[in-house]
């Protein structure tokens, strides 16, 4: 055989449909007794972020959240959230919020078992071996994070944002309720699905590790609709293009990984 076959690059379990978040608190207690919550201001303000936690802690698992996720991800947040939650020793880290938050839940979990600095861990294959297990939950329905063997990062003393990528970056679960999306802006709701439908073209379009062209996805976006329907497609687009960003696009852009990675998974959608 002389071509690199195709894989999917899957978190372990992807469940997605309105109303799984209530099985957040579920999933966390089968993997560890101690779980990091990485979220942001807003969303840690959030009366259904707040409900997740309470479930969380009423499957018998103790919380610590950090809620202090900043856009973009800074280097210096990583690290600071790091610093602070290291003595929990957490057996599982979720991040619940947009793509900052999921990727720093990944970062914080590689800190947290390898040490080191983030820099440490640029390109692709940088990671020596498993990280702490990662549960990801999309507020918004654009970077397909829950998905992906990618973190994308801010190094603010060189002025640009950075990626990396290894297989063991990939979420043990990833829960994708539409209805997390409800609270987000008009604005934010465009924007995050114009990002969707960018990872979609992306690998679509680009050329695998063969030399051709990555022809067998198929997706459609839609962009911005307050309906209930049309964010569930949205989330659905979002987290196919993430899957199909991390299935053999070349690392033309922090969105794209060739990162090897295991095949097969779990997935659970709703009708």
């Amino acid at each position: 055989m002389t071509g690199i076959f195709g894989a999917l690059r899957l978190p372990a379990s992807v469940i997605f449909g309105s109303g799984q978040r209530a099985a957040i608190g579920l999933m966390t207690a089968q993997i560890g007794k101690r779980a990091l919550v990485c979220t942001d201001a807003r969303m840690g303000a959030d009366a259904q972020f707040k409900a997740i936690v309470a479930d969380i802690e009423a499957n018998g698992v103790q919380v610590k959240v950090y809620d202090r996720t900043e856009a973009d991800l800074p280097m210096e947040g990583i690290s600071g959230c790091v610093t602070e939650c290291a003595d929990f020793k957490p057996d599982v880290v979720l991040g619940i919020g947009g793509g900052s938050c999921m990727d720093m839940a990944k970062c914080v979990a590689v800190l947290l078992q390898h040490g080191g600095s983030l820099r440490d861990y640029y390109g692709e294959n940088k990671i020596p071996g498993p990280v702490a297990p990662v549960i990801a939950v999309p507020t918004t329905s654009g970077t397909g994070s829950e998905v992906t063997p990618v973190a994308v990062i801010a190094d603010t003393e060189r002025g640009t944002k950075v990626g990396i990528s290894s297989p063991y970056l990939i979420p043990r679960v990833a829960v994708c309720d539409p209805e997390m999306t409800v609270s987000c802006p008009p604005s934010l709701t465009a924007v995050s699905g114009a990002d969707a439908l960018t990872h979609a073209i992306e690998s679509y379009t680009a050329a695998s590790r063969t030399g051709r062209s990555s022809r067998n996805t198929r997706i459609t976006s839609v962009i911005s609709s307050s309906s209930p329907d049309t964010r569930r497609r949205s989330s659905s687009a979002s987290n196919v293009s993430g899957r199909a960003a991390a299935a053999g696009s070349p690392p033309a852009s922090p969105s794209c990984s060739t990162a090897a990675n295991r095949t097969g998974g779990s997935i659970g959608f709703e009708r």
